[in-house]
């Protein structure tokens, strides 16, 4: 009997979780048959969000940007021409301050020129006093050479001496060396007052009242105020575009603008004056020079050896496309919209690009759109989908 229980259980036991495995089974495929089926879509095609501009034909003027350094176009290391005291200084002999053209800068004691004017002047009336006294002795040598009887027997020397030409010879050469004297005194009396020619703008002074100066003593500098001048380099290849001064026409107008965190809010007006006829060893570059007339004036002036951030109004184009630089790929491939929202290649040959413009004549029609954002890995046909379309300025 307990050997029959003992094998009814162990039935029990292994039939019991077949059972149970068995009926999971069952379950599990009648959820998989009873379960709902969905489709399965496909995906759309995105757009990319992209910002353009309407271009169209019109006259654009180039522009050349650059930097350069304000130098001075006259500057002067004041010197003294003739040695003396310090007896008066203009009051505007400071450094930042302006002297008018023609007023004194510095004068020196005059007393000592005053003294040599009127000892040349002294000399010059006996010089003359004596030119007139020989005069009178010609006229008596030359009666009594009239009235000699040997005159031809008489040497070309005795002759010589005998008319007294030696005598006014020497009496010419003193009256002519007492006028050059007295003409030098005059000069270096006029050279105890110290003027410049030009408005000067004093950089720095090195004397005072009082202070004793020779010609080798340098008093100040000065430059002129009225004009200064920006040497700016610029590429070989694009002097071709710029005006310089020819057959009285003036030189290409330029507008400086502050370098650091002044930028654009500071500005200044000049023209190309002039190119400097060599190429820079370094860079190899050209170097242009631009005249700025009156700068110090304004509410902030044109500062000597400053930085300046140059633009020189180049040569006009007639009837060019002109897009902006970020529109441009690879350096010659800008996106166009077609009328289905697609992106088109379009290769361009520019003929002229700096940082923020590229100019072209063809490639285009007027009322095109391109794009102006940077599409990364664009490819022709790629869908876009306008932000944002404007005209270009």
């Amino acid at each position: 009997m307990n050997k029959f229980r003992s094998a009814v259980l162990w039935g029990l036991r292994i039939a019991l979780p077949c059972a149970v495995v068995y009926g999971a089974i069952l379950c599990y495929e009648h959820l998989i048959a009873t379960a709902p089926q969905q489709s399965r879509a496909e995906p759309g095609e995105r757009a990319v969000s992209v910002e353009t501009r309407i271009i169209n034909r019109r006259n654009a003027l180039v522009r050349i940007q650059t930097t350069g350094t304000v130098v001075p176009v006259e500057e002067v290391v004041l010197q003294a021409r003739v040695s003396g005291e310090v007896k008066k200084l203009n009051p505007n002999f400071e450094p930042g301050e302006i002297i008018p053209r023609g007023e004194v800068i510095v004068r020196l004691d005059r007393d000592d020129y005053r003294l040599a004017v009127r000892q040349a002047e002294s000399e010059l009336v006996q010089a003359e006093y004596n030119y007139q006294l020989e005069l009178g002795y010609q006229n008596v040598a030359r009666h009594e050479w009239e009235l000699l009887e040997n005159r031809d027997s008489i040497s070309e020397l005795e002759k010589t001496l005998t008319l007294r030409k030696p005598h006014l010879d020497k009496v010419k050469a003193g009256l002519e060396s007492a006028q050059t004297a007295l003409e030098l005194a005059k000069l270096n009396l006029s050279r105890t007052e110290i003027t410049l020619p030009f408005d000067a703008l004093v950089l720095s002074r090195a004397v005072s009242v009082g202070s004793q100066v020779s010609t080798q003593s340098q008093m100040g500098v000065l430059v002129d105020a009225t004009l200064f001048r920006v040497d700016a380099t610029v590429a070989f290849d694009r002097l071709r575009w710029i005006d310089f001064p020819a057959d009285g026409a003036p030189g290409a107008p330029v507008e400086l603008y502050a370098a650091g965190e002044l930028g654009d809010s500071v500005k200044w007006h000049g023209r190309v004056s002039n190119m400097v006829p060599e190429i820079e060893s370094l860079g190899r570059m050209a170097r242009v020079l631009i005249d700025v007339q009156n700068p110090m004036s304004g509410q902030i002036p044109l500062l000597l050896n400053s930085f300046v951030s140059v633009a020189i109004a180049g040569r006009e184009l007639q009837n060019v496309f002109v897009l902006p630089s970020p529109a441009v790929h690879n350096g010659d491939v800008v996106y166009v919209v077609g009328d289905d929202s697609r992106i088109i290649f379009r290769t361009i040959d520019p003929i002229w690009r700096d940082a923020e413009r590229v100019f072209t004549r063809e490639g285009f029609e007027n009322g095109d759109v391109i794009v102006t954002t940077d599409v990364p890995s664009a490819v022709p046909g790629m869908l876009i989908r306008d932000v944002g379309s404007r005209t270009a300025p």
